[in-house]
């Protein structure tokens, strides 16, 4: 969690420095879900998990064309499961503080101000629960493959498009977790997050 919070105020130090940054508050929806594979190939079962996402966003301008991002997000994930053998269905819900440092192209498309996202996002895990059925369990994070479910520390790339209508921006992007937060990786099992977010920014400062 430290090295996340020194990572977001380095990157708002930088930002500050320039006359021209602008600030501005983050709300959406996320639609996830996991990546599960080991040895024997891919789980199939996962499904996709409403969830949210919500925080603070600053901008700092490079050129008329490019400017740097970056977000402070508290956001949920997880999946749902149901095996092909059984009407048990289980849900997944997973909690991160989410730094995505974003490079932005804006354009000029018929009068509309269009923007692309490209960068990498760093997570950790704040908290978790899995429910079936009316039994509820809490996320053991941890590296102990015996003790633990998932690691906490998730990072990954993050690929987005939107558009700007005077002082919002409206925007979608799909994150590709690339960490393997199994804390069990015996037989090569690995579990890393996917994610979809809808999301809309209001910019308050420049």
């Amino acid at each position: 969690m430290k090295r996340l919070t020194t990572l977001f105020i380095i990157t708002l130090a930088i930002v500050s420095q320039v006359q021209a940054q602008s600030f501005g508050v983050q709300a959406g929806f996320n639609f996830s879900s996991m990546l599960e594979k080991d040895d024997d190939g891919k789980d199939n079962n996962y499904k996709i998990a409403p969830g949210f996402n919500i925080g603070g966003v600053a901008e700092m301008p490079i050129t008329d064309m490019f400017s740097v991002q970056a977000k402070l997000l508290f956001t949920s994930k997880g999946f749902n499961y149901k095996t092909s053998s059984s009407s048990t269905k289980v849900n997944c819900f997973l909690f991160y503080t989410e730094i995505p440092i974003m490079a932005k192209a804006n354009f000029e498309i018929s009068d509309i101000g269009v923007f692309g996202l490209l960068g990498p996002y760093f997570g950790f895990g704040l908290g978790g629960r899995l429910k079936s059925g009316s039994t509820t369990v809490s996320i053991d994070w941890g590296s102990d493959g015996n003790n633990d479910d998932l690691k906490r520390f998730d990072f990954g790339m993050s690929i987005g498009a939107g558009v700007n209508i005077s002082v919002f921006q409206f925007g979608m992007n799909y994150n590709l977790g690339l960490a393997n937060i199994s804390a069990y990786t015996d037989d090569g099992t690995k579990n890393k997050n996917r994610s979809f977010n809808l999301f809309a920014v209001y910019v308050f400062g420049n």
